[in-house]
């Protein structure tokens, strides 16, 4: 018989300390049915954090296609965590390596709390840079009950060294969704074919060996209003 989570599963706002940073995180558990197996999908949002101040607004996390209603869908409890910089709401500045490791301390007390197996990290523009940039590659153990990583508006390779452990490798999958014209035309950031772009990310970790693939929809810029909730479930539906 499956054992209960520790955690109740509801939804709540609370504070968290962890390497010498502390911020909020919603947890989004309403739903979950702790009879089968639950799985732990993270979300971390771009600057500003719109999506995580507006979290009953359809742009990422509310309404019948949003984040808390896909992760319900697959028996995941969602947690959406803000930044620790609280100067810009943002991931990739700052002590980027340290705002990972409270991630990482936040993610596996959370998965502990409520018995979560598998581990799905979604994130979009400074979220995805942390996703792909820093969490994963520093912190892959997280990973050891399979998964993947959804990098939405960017997305590039590790900061630093970094070595994807073989057992790791073969249960996670690297998913980015970048739009063809998110590439900062006008002096913005390159999310797509820049330095720290989805392109360069999927190279990276595709050479490693993970299984990778990167979709570039015509047409589409750097505004994903309304649409995270879709392609989180496209990629969780693939596998």
């Amino acid at each position: 018989m499956r054992q209960a989570p520790a955690a109740a599963t509801s939804n709540r706002t609370a504070s968290f300390s962890a390497a010498g940073h502390t911020a909020d995180y919603r947890i989004f558990a309403e739903g979950v049915d702790p009879a089968k197996p639950i799985g732990l999908l993270v979300y971390a949002d771009g600057t500003g954090e719109y999506g995580l101040e507006n979290p009953t607004q359809s742009y990422a996390i509310g309404g019948a296609n949003g984040l808390a209603a896909v992760a319900r869908e697959h028996n995941m409890v969602l947690l959406a965590p803000f930044s620790p910089n609280r100067s810009c709401k943002c991931w990739e500045r700052g002590d980027a390596p340290g705002y990972a490791a409270y991630l990482a301390e936040l993610i596996s007390q959370t998965k502990a709390q409520f018995g979560a197996g598998e581990l799905w990290f979604a994130g979009y523009s400074s979220g995805a840079q942390a996703a792909t940039r820093f969490v994963f590659p520093a912190h892959p153990g997280l990973w050891s009950g399979g998964g993947g990583v959804i990098a939405i508006g960017g997305g590039g390779a590790p900061a630093g060294r970094a070595a994807i452990p073989a057992d790791v490798k073969g249960k996670v999958v690297m998913r980015w969704d970048t739009g063809a014209l998110d590439t900062g035309a006008g002096g913005g950031f390159d999310a797509l074919s820049g330095p720290w772009g989805a392109q360069a990310g999927q190279q990276w970790y595709s050479a490693q060996g993970l299984n990778t693939r990167l979709v570039a929809p015509a047409g589409v810029g750097h505004n994903r209003s309304g649409q995270f909730g879709s392609i989180v479930r496209t990629f969780l539906d693939e596998g």
